[in-house]
């Protein structure tokens, strides 16, 4: 978190807690970058059971993920 950040996109971990990772990004960063808060993402290991008609029409899980991940983008404003 020290390094000195020029790359035009920053992608890093987000959580629920105070001072998550991109929260100390953020303050390391300050005004040169703009922060865009992504939703959380879920990934399944899917089974044959989860291929209901629910699921193949509109991707409806009847069960919860196996793992689900927030992450920030904090990208550079292109200066004309």
């Amino acid at each position: 978190m020290n390094a000195r950040f020029d790359a035009p996109l920053i992608i890093v971990n987000d959580s629920d807690e105070n001072g998550s990772e991109a929260d100390i990004m953020q303050r390391n960063l300050g005004n040169d970058y703009i922060r865009l808060n992504c939703t959380k993402m879920s990934w399944y290991w899917f089974r044959p059971s989860d291929l209901t008609p629910e699921f193949i029409l509109s991707r409806k899980m009847e069960r919860t993920p196996n793992n689900e991940r927030r992450f920030a983008l904090f990208f550079k404003p292109v200066m004309k």
